[in-house]
C-alpha cells in the first residue's frame, strides 16, 4: 500500500499566491478606474463649461440677507 503524505507548506504556498492574485486585481482596478476617472472627468468639465457659458448672466443670483430666491 502506497502512503500519501502532504506537504505542509503547501497551504502557505496557495495562500501566498492567492493574496498576490488578489494584489494584481486591485492594482488592475485602480489603473482602470484612475483612467475612466482622467477621461470622464475631462468631458464632464467641458460639459460644465459649455453649459456655464450658455447660461452667461442668467444664472439665480442669491441674496446674502434674504437667503435662497
Amino acid at each position: 500500500m502506497k502512503t500519501i503524505t502532504t506537504n505542509p507548506n503547501t497551504h502557505r504556498l496557495e495562500k501566498g499566491a492567492a493574496m498576490l492574485e488578489y494584489a494584481l486585481l486591485i492594482t488592475l482596478i485602480g489603473i482602470a478606474l484612475i483612467g475612466s476617472v482622467t477621461l470622464l472627468g475631462q468631458q464632464v468639465e467641458k460639459t460644465f463649461e459649455k453649459v456655464s457659458n450658455d447660461m452667461g448672466a442668467g444664472g439665480i443670483i442669491i441674496d446674502s440677507d434674504k437667503g435662497a430666491p
